[in-house]
């Protein structure tokens, strides 16, 4: 298993950016936070974006299976 990081350091609609928007939803669909707070939070990284002090980092654990061909084949 290998840990990839991304990272953005700029509110770019290309970017990780795009995780804020799903993340808020998700706030609020699970009911864990006020709504209020959850729309607060995507307003805030605007502003920090504006201000140029925005960071966002995601990791994602990649790790690659081979199939083993000595075995067979079961459905």
């Amino acid at each position: 298993m290998k840990p990839v990081t991304f990272c953005d350091t700029a509110l770019r609609p290309d970017g990780l950016a795009l995780m804020i928007r799903l993340m808020q939803d998700f706030a609020i669909q699970s009911g864990n936070i006020p709504e209020a707070v959850a729309t607060a939070w995507p307003d805030e990284q605007r502003a920090l974006a504006d201000a140029g002090r925005f960071f966002m980092s995601i990791t994602h654990f990649v790790w690659v299976a081979h199939k083993n061909r000595s075995l067979p084949l079961t459905n």
